[in-house]
């Protein structure tokens, strides 16, 4: 997967991960993938949160929700046809974090226990609307959608 920047754990990782690990919690991003952002944020698209999804509180909590526990999924669809990193803002928890994958088209993000605004940035540093397409469960996206 392209990223930005490179972390040296992709390199390390990544063909480990991709065989041994993706094919069982279907996510292809990674802890490290996920940078705390400051930067403002527009163009979102809230998502509600799920009441049947358990909080990830811990290191561990969020590590078994993330990669195991968590189901729900959003396919949304950013208005623009160049690479775009995700985002979100999480409600209840303050926490704004922006994932240094480079994606194209649809994607799939985890629908979690809290109210989050998604929000994508093009290659170029534009913020892009964001259509949601439907809501899914993980094991039920298609191949050709990314899960981050």
């Amino acid at each position: 997967m392209k990223t930005k920047p490179k972390h040296w754990l992709d390199f390390a990782l990544e063909p480990l991960l991709k065989i041994f690990w993706e094919p069982f919690s279907k996510k292809q991003s990674h802890f490290w993938r996920w940078k705390r952002y400051s930067g403002y944020i527009e163009n979102t698209l809230t998502i509600r949160g799920i009441a049947s999804e358990k909080p990830r509180n811990s290191f561990w909590s969020n590590f078994w929700q993330s990669n195991f526990g968590w189901k729900n999924v959003v396919i949304i669809k950013p208005e623009t046809k160049k690479f775009y990193q995700i985002g979100f803002f999480d409600k209840v928890t303050n926490d704004k974090k922006l994932c240094s994958c480079l994606v194209k088209g649809d994607v799939g993000l985890l629908a979690g226990s809290n109210d989050v605004e998604f929000f994508a940035i093009d290659e170029d540093g534009n913020f892009c609307e964001i259509a949601l397409l439907k809501y899914s469960n993980k094991h039920l996206l298609p191949k050709n959608i990314p899960l981050l």
